[in-house]
């Protein structure tokens, strides 16, 4: 289990160099990629985001209710991660609100060497001005791995003892709305520092379009 948390640690910090790390370190965590607003899409619309999380993504939503945003994506890791997430609005921006509050949850698996499930939650807060928007999206995971009622075989033919274990990741970011249905974004995601070490930081880029 030790041994299974140094690799994934292994990979949240060297994110940027995914594809150099050996193989035997092949895991697929919950996404990196993340919503970018709080605003909900709005009953029947829709949203396609992708982009580099700053591993490859995309993702799809649409707005189920004017307060509840479902969807669904892919991201590649070490592996691919496949997840469904949903939003509901929690408070609007508008002249007596300052920003709008929303909160995300989701779930799925991680498809690699190592097979994996997860569960996410957390709130976003974003702020539009004009064609400017800023957001930031503190999230907890929830990360289960191997067989939890014992070891499991893995591809490469070594032995996983199931386990799970919480991680926390913080995004921040900003979109530039060229029209309102098209924007790019710009953002930075966090993972807390192990005890006596820095905070890991990674850049990534959207491109999200709405109909």
């Amino acid at each position: 289990m030790t041994n299974f948390r140094s690799i994934v640690r292994f990979a949240l910090i060297y994110i940027s160099i995914l594809n150099s790390l050996s193989p035997l370190t092949s895991c697929a965590v919950a996404p990196f990629a993340t919503e970018h607003t709080a605003v909900p899409l709005g009953k029947g619309s829709n949203a396609i985001d992708f982009g580099l999380s700053p591993t490859l993504y995309t993702q799809y939503s649409r707005g189920v209710t004017n307060q509840l945003d479902l969807g669904f994506g892919a991201e590649i890791q070490l592996g691919y991660s496949l997840f469904g997430w949903g939003k509901y609005s929690l408070l609007r921006q508008n002249k007596k609100q300052y920003v709008s509050v929303a909160g995300v949850a989701g779930l799925g698996m991680g498809l690699s060497i190592i097979n994996t499930t997860f569960v996410y939650l957390g709130p976003i807060i974003s702020r539009r001005v004009n064609e400017h928007e800023f957001y930031i999206h503190p999230r907890f995971n929830h990360l289960r791995y191997g067989r939890q009622s014992g070891a499991e075989t893995s591809k490469d033919g070594f032995d996983i003892e199931g386990g799970s274990f919480n991680y926390l990741q913080l995004s921040a970011g900003y979109q530039y709305f060229f029209r309102e249905g098209f924007a790019f974004g710009l953002s930075g995601l966090m993972f807390p520092p192990a005890p006596g070490g820095a905070w890991s930081i990674a850049p990534g880029l959207n491109f999200l379009t709405r109909f």
